[in-house]
């Protein structure tokens, strides 16, 4: 004989409630209904970064994304479990609400207990250590791998630094310190350390040198004159016909006429043929910005910004013999002689027309 028992039934024997279709659809209608209302409203785009809505589901926010949690700030952590852009110069909502706060603290100690145990499940199978450790189980394009090899360079330099600083403190302490000056010869200039008079020569244009061939400034003439001077076999590209010194150059330069790219990122559509231009495209999604100016606090992505950066700290060296106008690389001067002075024109290939700067 065939027993059905009926969900009052279950209820009663087991104590088991169930859940109510129709409250479920209201909380999915009403979710819905807050998105239309949400959009519906016309000054919604001046409302979503000033007020307090949450960022994941729209409703009232509470709780600030700048706020710390576990060692860490919302907003980095909502960056490592997810694959959205968020920071805090941006238009969108800065709030979070507690339910979604919630969610979130378990979405990390879900991450953080499979890491641990990922890593002692590794550790009792290679005791020793695994050799092929540094490429597993990442890729070379994979975007965990890059931030990981940021992250310990990173760690690298602060602790050197800190090294730097505990000696500097240790020779401060000493009694009687003897000073010594550090001189720079062609413009008489003293510094207290030498790294100091290093970096000075380093920026510097008293230290470059005239090329006797060519009369072009250079810190290292021998370099120069191995680079640009050398009577050698230069390597051609037989594509274009471009001569380079050094085969390197060739094989790198041979990448511009293919169509293939070798390193893309996990989180937009951008590819690359160097593994450069992908590590400097990754700090636009984590928002690191390690090089720094050591006048102001101004941080940039890469050391070529920072150097472009650093001239405007610098004086206006470079002084026109014809005129009271001065400028604060050679570059600039010889264009401002060119097109000022020397009237030399550069002219249009497709409408003809002349412009004083190239």
């Amino acid at each position: 004989m065939a027993v059905y028992l009926t969900k009052t039934m279950m209820s009663r024997l087991n104590k088991v409630t169930y859940p109510n279709t129709s409250s479920i659809e209201d909380d999915v209608n009403n979710y819905t209904d807050h998105w239309e209302k949400l959009m519906m409203d016309s000054k919604i785009g001046v409302k979503l970064s000033k007020g307090m809505i949450c960022r994941v589901c729209a409703r009232n926010g509470c709780t600030p994304l700048s706020t710390k949690m576990n060692d860490c700030d919302i907003m980095g952590a909502i960056r490592s479990i997810t694959n959205i852009t968020i920071n805090v110069d941006d238009s969108l909502p800065k709030y979070i609400c507690n339910e979604c706060l919630e969610s979130l603290r378990i979405a990390m100690r879900f991450k953080k207990n499979c890491e641990v145990s990922d890593r002692k499940f590794r550790n009792i199978l290679h005791p020793m250590g695994d050799p092929l450790l540094h490429s597993y189980p990442y890729s070379k394009h994979d975007f965990q791998l890059i931030l990981h090899q940021m992250n310990l360079k990173r760690m690298e330099a602060e602790q050197k630094a800190e090294k730097e600083r505990r000696r500097r403190e240790r020779l401060m302490q000493k009694k009687d310190p003897k000073t010594k000056e550090f001189k720079c010869s062609p413009c008489d200039m003293i510094f207290p350390n030498k790294e100091k008079l290093v970096a000075h020569r380093r920026e510097r244009q008293c230290m470059r040198r005239a090329c006797d061939i060519c009369g072009q400034l250079v810190r290292s003439i021998a370099q120069h004159m191995r680079h640009n001077h050398e009577q050698s076999v230069l390597h051609k590209c037989p594509t274009c016909g471009k001569e380079f010194p050094i085969i390197a150059r060739l094989k790198n330069h041979m990448l511009v006429h293919t169509n293939t790219f070798n390193f893309f990122c996990d989180l937009c559509p951008y590819k690359c043929k160097h593994k450069y231009y992908l590590v400097m495209h990754m700090r636009t999604h984590t928002g690191e910005k390690p090089y720094k100016c050591a006048e102001c606090p101004a941080t940039f992505v890469n050391p070529s910004n920072l150097n472009k950066h650093k001239l405007t700290h610098q004086e206006k060296q470079f002084k026109c013999m014809l005129c009271d106008k001065a400028f604060r690389t050679g570059t600039a001067l010889w264009e401002h002689n060119d097109a000022k002075h020397m009237n030399i024109k550069h002219t249009c290939t497709y409408c003809g027309r002349n412009f004083c700067y190239k």
